[in-house]
């Protein structure tokens, strides 16, 4: 190239700023509904006792007797153990008359159950 050919190259600036970067793209509906569609729970199905049972066990874990599944640590921390005992009982108010009688009797367990162990372990 003759320093005249390379004086006369062009080149192009795109200038990207204020736009968002792919990995910040908000998807649209359609792609939103194919993945939901794809989605499969790592527990299988969830159903209404699959929820308590998991309500309970992080109460548990709250109350500092069961190990964090992520951190693999015994941590208290009672306003959180509360908190999950009190969406329970909630749930238990709000579905009388409407769960079968393993529900209900599963139900009054577990929050019978929450509730001593909440007692024990705000004296430690």
């Amino acid at each position: 190239m003759t320093e005249k050919e390379e004086s006369q190259k062009t080149f192009t600036v795109n200038d990207r700023r204020g736009q968002p970067k792919e990995e910040d793209k908000v998807p649209s509906e359609p792609e939103l509904q194919a993945k939901a569609k794809n989605f499969k729970s790592p527990s299988g199905p969830i159903d209404f006792s699959t929820f308590v049972l998991s309500m309970s066990s992080s109460a548990l874990v709250h109350m500092g007797l069961v190990e964090d599944p992520h951190t693999k640590k015994m941590q208290k921390n009672l306003g959180f153990a509360r908190q999950n005992i009190d969406i329970l009982e909630m749930l238990n108010e709000k579905t009388k008359g409407n769960l079968n009688p393993e529900e209900k009797r599963m139900m009054e367990e577990v929050l019978y159950e929450l509730r001593l162990r909440f007692v024990e372990a705000a004296k430690q």
